[in-house]
């Protein structure tokens, strides 16, 4: 009889260790198909006459664009850019979707402590004796692990950490495209300084030489077609420097709407456009064939 119970016994043993043997192959099994990359719908190859090229990396913006003002500029859209803010955001949002996907794949642990003291007076023991009793619980136990069968947890944890990867990336490509906006918006700004100065100095050109025909007319030297062609030339580079003005205000609003904020620049557009032509003039010739001077210096306005 006793070897029976202990070959039953044994038997079981058995049976349960089998069963958990059987268990974890299973679970290490997974049901997820290989992923392929589908084609894409490009040529895979560039015509024999092409020369192959690898991929430069990217420079860093602080030595492609040596312009202070620049600088503070792409420093100030980094940190305040509201679309920049949302992009970080989602970067962490999804690290931390990945992390809470990839904890589902281990069980959950629960550990509990618990310690009860009492006392029970010497009229109520029974024994006419005061007693003092201590009770110390601990239980550690699992309240939830999936056995990951068909690899249903497995395909949730690989599908955030490509969502996360794919966020992280993200982010990058709008990092660097916001770089490139804020330097063309800037360089456009300064484009527009150097045009507006153009405009106010042909403006004080064609007014100059309007006063001068209508003295020629009042002298007999001009007649009235004259004046109104003068007056025609004045008007067209009043509307040229007031769309100038609109469009500076608007690459202004632009900027400030890149940057987060009203950036203090240490160098104004215009200060920039005078550096430069301080920096440049030296490099033209004195005077031309017929004596005059070939560099006109920039208005002060």
């Amino acid at each position: 009889m006793t070897e029976r119970k202990f070959e039953s016994g044994h038997a079981l043993r058995a049976f349960r260790g089998a069963a958990l043997i059987t268990l974890a192959w299973l679970a290490g099994c997974s049901q997820i198909p290989a992923y392929q990359r589908p084609a894409a719908p490009v040529p895979q190859q560039f015509v024999a006459d092409m020369p192959t090229t690898d991929a430069a990396a990217l420079p860093d913006w602080h030595t492609y664009f040596p312009d202070p003002a620049l600088h503070t500029l792409i420093e100030a859209a980094l940190a305040n850019n509201r679309d920049m803010r949302i992009a970080l955001a989602r970067v962490e949002e999804a690290r931390a979707l990945a992390g809470v996907a990839r904890a589902d794949r281990f069980p959950t642990l629960e550990a509990q402590a618990n310690a009860n003291r009492t006392r029970t007076p010497a009229d109520l023991s029974g024994v006419g004796v005061a007693r003092t009793t201590s009770r110390y619980d601990v239980g550690l136990g699992v309240t939830a692990f999936e056995l990951d069968f068909w690899g249903r947890v497995a395909a949730l944890n690989e599908a955030a950490r490509a969502q996360y990867l794919a966020s992280d990336e993200a982010a990058k490509s709008f990092r660097v495209s916001l770089i490139g906006d804020v330097a063309g918006t800037w360089y456009q700004l300064i484009e527009l300084a150097e045009r507006t100065r153009l405009a106010d100095d042909t403006l004080k050109t064609r007014e100059e030489s309007l006063v001068l025909i209508r003295k020629r007319r009042e002298a007999g030297l001009a007649n009235d077609l004259d004046v109104l062609a003068a007056e025609s030339l004045v008007e067209s580079v009043r509307a040229q420097w007031a769309d100038l003005k609109r469009q500076r205000a608007q690459t202004e609003n632009a900027l400030r709407l890149l940057a987060g904020m009203a950036v203090p620049l240490s160098e104004t557009p215009e200060q920039r456009a005078r550096r430069r032509w301080r920096s440049w003039r030296p490099a033209c010739p004195r005077t031309c064939c017929c004596g005059a001077p070939t560099c006109v210096p920039p208005s002060s306005g």
